[in-house]
Formats: C-alpha cells, structure tokens, sequence
C-alpha cells in the first residue's frame, strides 16, 4: 500500500514536472516567442485603447483636442496626434503659446488649402454636419500641412520689409487640428474688426490699416497675404458678416459680386427656404387681397402713432394749464399774506387811540 501510494505521488510529481519542460519547449519555438513579445509590450494604440472614455477625455483635454464625442471617435484622435512627430519638433502636453509666426503660418497653410476647398466646409457648420464622421479638414489637411517640416512658405514682400522676423516657414510646436481652428476662429474676429474700421475710413488706402491693427502683426500678414497672392484669404476672413469688399453678407469665396442674401434667405446661417416655400411666399404676396390687408394695417399703425401723438400733445397742454392754474393761484395767495400783514398794524395803532 505504501509503494503504490508512493509510485502515485512519483507519477504525479513527474507529471507536474514534466508540464513546464513542455510550456518551455512551446515558448522557445519562434512562433510563440513573437507573440509573447506583442503580449509583453503593449504599443501605443494599445495602451489608449484600455482607457477608460474619462481618462480618454482628459488626455484629449490636455492635448489640446475636442473631448466630446464616443469612445471609438476619442481614441482615433489621442492615435492620429501620437502616431508621428516631425523631426524637431517639440512635442508637449500643454499646448505653448500661439506666436505671431504661427498665425503666419496658419495663414500660409490656409491660403493654399483655400483654393482647393469650399470655404463653407472651414467655417462652422451645423449639428449634423459636426456630428457626421467623416474627417474635415481641420482633422486631416490642415494639421498636416501646419506639422510637415518641408512646407516653407516665403512671406509677403510688403510684409517682410516692415516686420522681418515674422514668417511662417519654420515649424515651432506640433499643433492639433482643434487647436489650429480654435486659433483660426481668435485670428478671424479680431480681422474682421480691424478691417471694418478701415474700410469704413480709409478704404482705398491699404496703408493706413496697421493703424487699426495695434501692433499686431498677424493682422497685418493676413492683410498683406490677401493683397499679394491669395485673395480668397480675405473671402475667408471676412465670411459671414456684415463688409466685405463693399458688398454685405457675402456668400462663398470668389463670389464678391453676388447680392447681399435676405434674411429670410440664410443671412443668418439658417438653410434658405425651399423653392415650394418661395412660391408659397411669392403667391401669398401676390395675393390683392393680402396686399389690400397690408396696406390697411400699416394705415392702422400710422392713425394708431398720430393717435399717441396727439394724446400726448393734449397731455403735455393740460399740463401746462395747471400749472399755470397753480402760479395764478399762488399769486393770489401772496397777494392776500401781503395784504393781512399790513391791515394788522393799523388795527392795533386804532385800538390804542
């Protein structure tokens, strides 16, 4: 009983010795050995992947890149930024200020890219348009183009005498497409006043608009840019508001000749109505009976206005007469202190005597 229980427990003990030489043997083929690698080191696409979608959205956050959207959309994003950094180029987390030689370059960038593209599809577009998942262009061409190190754009001439040390042909940071749009958008508005300002004095003098600038030089390149080069950079600027080479409210870029958009036409963003509502609106309005109905309720508002005006005419006329009702009044009462005053002593003279 004893050398049976002892031959089991050796029967075992060579078995459990003999599964590891086993295990050792399969992990010794190279087959296994490549796969335990890609098991032991884990890349970078992995590693985002095993984040949780807050983690995700905090490393979005400290990249510089949009936070909403799914898990799937946030890791395509954190992938894209870390795939590949330029040679000499500073990677950070936080992302160092914009320079005026990065808005120049961003100005560069925008002005070859512009051409080729609908200028609609780099302005802000609507919630369906920004939910699709198809990359736009601030995903994909603008940041490559900002990021590629062979991209040395010369700067303008009438800009490079004045302000030599602003240029865009240098790549300083690598900059993300969120970020680049974000910049876009601060450099867009900040154009558009100072150009309003001057086109509303010293339109056909282009020298006097860095006396709208105040000293800032990147509104002096796009300036310079639109004006040498690139017109359709000031198209982009000025899009979607009220001045625009004379015209307001203008449509695409290139189309400076085309009328000002009604508000009821999308002026204001919103889509323009469908051709079965203009010939709804156009029939409403050809209608006489609609026509003999706004005549009579702008006769209305008219007699309504000369009303008001007339009630306050009357108003303000009454008033006048109390209050001239109000002085008489006082003068009398004057008259009557005066006169008890001086009767008083000659009552009392005449009672002594």
């Amino acid at each position: 009983m004893g050398d049976g229980v002892a031959d089991k427990n050796g029967s075992n003990t060579e078995q459990s010795l003999e599964e590891p030489n086993e295990n050792e043997d399969d992990e010794s083929t190279p087959e296994n050995k490549e796969s335990s690698d890609d098991r032991g080191e884990d890349g970078p696409s992995d590693v985002i992947e095993g984040l949780s979608i807050r983690e995700l959205r905090s490393r979005c956050k400290e990249k510089g890149l949009a936070i909403r959207g799914r898990k799937d959309e946030l890791i395509l994003r954190l992938s894209r930024i870390s795939e590949q950094v330029p040679e000499g180029v500073e990677p950070s987390n936080r992302e160092p200020n914009f320079s005026a030689c990065d808005f120049a370059r961003l100005v560069e960038v925008l002005s070859r890219i512009v051409s080729k593209l609908n200028v609609d599809k780099l302005l802000p577009s609507k919630r369906g348009k920004r939910d699709s998942t198809a990359p736009g262009p601030w995903e994909e061409q603008i940041p490559s183009t900002f990021n590629d190190g062979n991209f040395t754009p010369p700067p303008p001439a009438a800009f490079h005498k004045a302000h030599p040390e602003v240029h865009g042909r240098n790549v300083r940071y690598h900059r993300s497409g969120a970020v680049l749009r974000k910049k876009f958008n601060e450099i867009k508005a900040r154009f558009g006043r100072a150009y309003s300002m001057w086109a509303s004095k010293f339109k056909n003098d282009p020298s006097k608009f860095a006396d709208f600038t105040a000293g800032d030089a990147s509104l002096q390149y796009v300036f310079d840019r639109s004006h040498e080069g690139s017109p359709n950079v000031l198209n982009l600027m000025l899009s979607r508001m009220n001045i625009q080479h004379g015209v307001e409210n203008p449509g695409s870029a290139g189309d400076t000749e085309s009328k000002p958009p009604l508000e009821s036409d999308g002026a204001n963003g919103d889509s323009p109505p469908s051709p079965r509502k203009r010939t709804r609106r156009s029939a409403f309005e050809d209608d006489p009976a609609v026509g003999t109905e706004n005549s009579l309720a702008a006769l209305f508002d008219c007699l309504m206005s000369a009303m008001k005006i007339e009630s306050m005419q009357l108003a303000n006329k009454h008033i006048q007469e109390e209050i001239d009702w109000t002085r008489h009044m006082q003068r009398k009462l004057r008259a009557k202190i005066d006169s008890v005053f001086t009767e008083l002593p000659r009552k009392t003279l005449s009672s002594r005597n």
